[in-house]
């Protein structure tokens, strides 16, 4: 479940692989004139209301420097991974053949 504000805000949103979106609130927006379909009770039988990422707080964040990289693991979770990559010139992630997804937040890279 997620929701956005205005302004400036970047969402980087790991999940699995879906074609189902269950609508619980719309911000009153209309498409063709109507209000757009709730999906309240849906939406409520697939929430996980007790799950929970393993956040990893700043005393216990592994930090590590690699092939021009500085890594921070940020979260650790049963399906996947987040972790923040500072650059140093040149860097090749070869520390597993897992999918992975590169979001760059400043710079470039290619």
């Amino acid at each position: 479940m997620h929701a956005t504000l205005e302004g400036n805000v970047l969402i980087c949103e790991p999940q699995e692989n879906s074609d189902v979106t269950y609508r619980i609130y719309d911000y009153e927006r209309l498409f063709n004139g109507k209000m757009r379909e709730l999906h309240l009770e849906k939406a409520a039988e697939v929430i996980d209301f007790n799950g929970r990422p393993e956040v990893i707080h700043d005393h216990a964040k592994k930090i590590y420097r690699i092939d021009g990289a500085e890594i921070e693991e940020l979260i650790r979770e049963e399906h996947f991974s987040i972790d923040k990559i500072r650059v140093f010139g040149g860097y090749r992630d070869g520390r597993s053949d897992n999918f992975k997804i590169l979001s760059f937040l400043s710079g470039e890279g290619g």
